[in-house]
């Protein structure tokens, strides 16, 4: 997925991929709350899904759950050697998973959605302190390098018609982030 395609969730809990010009292909349907996705190294699609507290693998049309007793990932992002990075906005903390063993790298967060990766760092929008942070992979520290973002307390919906989808859901509320790029 890394020639020129997009990876989006609609409202409607599908998951697709979108190439601009053609039509979408859907990898999955019936999720319910897709808050993040991300793009592993063998091109397997990973879902957070906020409401039900999970992290969902979809490889050739069969979803696995990776993660699961979640308080509401808001953001998933995956590092080169298989790592799952997991912004929780309920526990306010930054999780990562990897051969089934959970370590938390950054508690103490009001409330992270979204997350990217960009060299040394993770990169995090605190939704309740309208904050953009920095955190280092190596270390967990947390600086802020951003604040005061107009950021809304209500959910607003820009929604957008796409060929072969239905809708897609906002793109401030899913940083997408395809693992080895960085």
């Amino acid at each position: 997925m890394r020639d020129r395609a997009f990876l989006v969730a609609t409202s409607a809990g599908v998951v697709a991929r979108y190439r601009p010009g053609e039509e979408a292909t859907v990898f999955a349907t019936g999720l319910d709350q897709v808050a993040g996705l991300a793009i592993a190294n063998d091109n397997d699609v990973l879902v957070a899904e906020s409401s039900t507290g999970r992290v969902l693998q979809i490889r050739d049309g069969n979803i696995t759950v990776v993660a699961s007793d979640l308080g509401r990932p808001m953001g998933i992002a995956c590092e080169s050697d298989g790592r799952l990075t997991i912004a929780d906005a309920k526990y306010g903390r930054i999780l990562r998973i990897h051969n089934g063993d959970t370590r938390t790298l950054v508690t103490g967060l009001r409330e992270p959605h979204g997350l990217a990766i960009h060299g040394a760092n993770y990169f995090v929008v605190d939704r309740a302190a309208k904050t953009l942070l920095q955190i280092s992979r190596e270390d967990a520290v947390v600086s802020v390098i951003a604040s005061n973002l107009p950021i809304a307390h209500r959910r607003v919906r820009n929604q957008r018609v796409l060929p072969g989808t239905e809708t897609v859901a906002r793109a401030t509320h899913s940083l997408l982030r395809t693992c080895g790029s960085s």
